[in-house]
């Protein structure tokens, strides 16, 4: 299972990549994130997080940028 060169790079310049893994093959794909792809994931994991940890009785939080 070896990393297409140009993702290695990436990952060694510390750049964020997506990557999958072919289980029939065993070979390795991906791509290099933007940092706007990132910030994406980022917000969207964090929302997922933070919901998964919100006691069920409380009203859902505000949305960002809405009134309060």
């Amino acid at each position: 299972m070896a990393l297409p060169a140009h993702l290695k790079k990436a990952l060694d310049q510390g750049e964020a990549v997506s990557l999958a893994f072919d289980h029939k093959t065993g070979s390795v794909s991906g791509r290099v994130l933007t940092p706007e792809e990132l910030e994406k994931q980022h917000q969207e994991a964090s929302e997922k997080f933070t919901q998964g940890f919100r006691p069920k009785f409380l009203p859902p939080l505000p949305k960002p940028g809405g009134s309060a």
